[in-house]
């Protein structure tokens, strides 16, 4: 496996084909959790710490897969609010999105379900595009959780949970 550090934050990895099937790995195999596992490793290799969101792109060629990971610090990630109507819709929006961030919230406010996340810019779109078909998106500060925090119900702090009950 060959390791390159791109900058203090990015990591690219290259694995040719051989040392793909020595780690039991194929094109198919390869799954979002085994590359974070793998970019996990680049990072530690070469003595960058990893602290924020981590973006990671995989392409697979005849000669082995290139995986490039970016760590977004939490400062820089993007916060986003959605009002859903209901725990129906929630659930709904969580059983066909893609992976949360880590720590994404749901709040009970009113009557209103309120998921608040805080997005690396690479993933903003594509998330927000999921939640809109179920809920209001909230254009709101970041300040807004700790208004949600005081006035509103916690009712999950591990979203990823929620996806299982869906």
């Amino acid at each position: 496996m060959t390791v390159h550090n791109v900058g203090s934050r990015n990591v690219a990895l290259y694995i040719e084909e051989n040392e793909m099937e020595a780690m039991g790995l194929s094109e198919q195999s390869l799954s979002r959790d085994r590359a974070r596992a793998l970019a996990m490793s680049a990072f530690d290799r070469l003595g960058l710490k990893v602290d924020g969101e981590m973006e990671i792109e995989a392409f697979t060629g005849s000669g082995g897969v290139m995986v490039f990971a970016a760590v977004y610090p939490r400062q820089n990630l993007e916060p986003l609010f959605f009002s859903f109507p209901g725990l129906e819709p929630l659930l709904d929006a969580l059983r066909v999105a893609p992976e949360l961030p880590s720590d994404a919230s749901v709040f009970r406010l009113e009557e209103d379900y309120i998921l608040f996340l805080r997005l690396a810019p690479c993933d903003f779109m594509r998330l927000a595009l999921v939640f809109s078909e179920y809920a209001r998106r909230l254009f709101r500060p970041a300040e807004y959780a700790l208004f949600l925090a005081e006035h509103g119900r916690l009712i999950a702090d591990d979203v990823e949970r929620l996806r299982v009950i869906s």
